[in-house]
């Protein structure tokens, strides 16, 4: 069974709120993934300065972490769609009084105008990405934001087609058919930048207890005989890649 760019959110909201208490301890990559977008984003707008900042899917807040030291006199609005993810932000940001945060689905939520979108690993989860992409660039002078690519994690997909072990798989976006619906909304600019970041687990199973820390399980779509069948005879490590887009785009 595969799981579509059209499935709902929803679908995965159990797995957010089970990884609102790990995701910290474990997100290194998506920590990286922020840092390279907001270094990005000034080295292509070293003048730029947002009064108000929108960060969708803000999780656990680590993208205004960034952003903070560019931006202190900014306002911020965090969203997310998980309550228990956006209290941990609340937790560590409590001491600034320029930062609301706002509970819901980006894709359905109204939000104000603002001069900076700004989004980390939180795109490929939308049900129509090029509406959102669309909408979000509207709403705001700059839009910048990072993706999941196809090709993610596929050494591990391939290990569980190999034992017939049936995950619900999410389906992303290729990178030239990200570029074209970025390209589509006619951006004044668009910078992207492909990139892929190594994944070394101990084995198939520390894989599948990192992906649960991080809030993404889907375990419970697995035909269980056949993932521990996998999982006696493949105790070895696990090498597999993330495959990343950075985009920032101006209407």
């Amino acid at each position: 069974m595969k799981l579509t760019m059209h499935d709902k959110i929803s679908d995965f909201l159990p797995s957010f709120a089970q990884g609102a208490q790990t995701y910290e301890q474990v997100a290194w990559v998506q920590k990286a993934a922020a840092k390279t977008l907001v270094d990005s984003l000034i080295k292509q707008y070293p003048v730029f300065y947002p009064n108000r900042i929108l960060d969708v899917g803000s999780g656990t807040g680590y993208v205004v972490e960034n952003l903070l030291p560019f931006f202190p006199n900014s306002t911020y609005i965090l969203n997310d769609i998980e309550p228990k993810m956006l209290n941990n932000a609340v937790k560590k940001l409590q001491h600034f009084s320029n930062i609301s945060y706002q509970i819901g689905d980006a894709e359905k939520c109204k939000f104000m105008p603002n001069e900076l979108t700004i989004s980390n690993m939180a795109f490929q989860w939308f049900e129509d990405l090029p509406i959102t992409i669309n909408r979000l660039s509207s709403n705001s002078e700059i839009l910048a934001f990072s993706i999941l690519l196809d090709g993610t994690f596929s050494e591990w997909w391939e290990l569980c087609d190999f034992y017939g072990a049936q995950f619900l798989r999410p389906s992303y976006y290729k990178y030239e058919e990200l570029a074209q619906v970025c390209a589509n909304i006619n951006p004044r600019d668009l910078w992207l930048l492909r990139k892929e970041v190594e994944l070394d687990m101990d084995s198939p199973l520390a894989f599948i207890r990192y992906v649960k820390q991080l809030g993404a399980n889907l375990s419970n779509s697995v035909h269980c005989p056949k993932l521990l069948s996998m999982l006696r005879q493949e105790r070895g490590r696990l090498l597999t890649k993330y495959q990343l887009c950075f985009v920032i785009l101006r209407k």
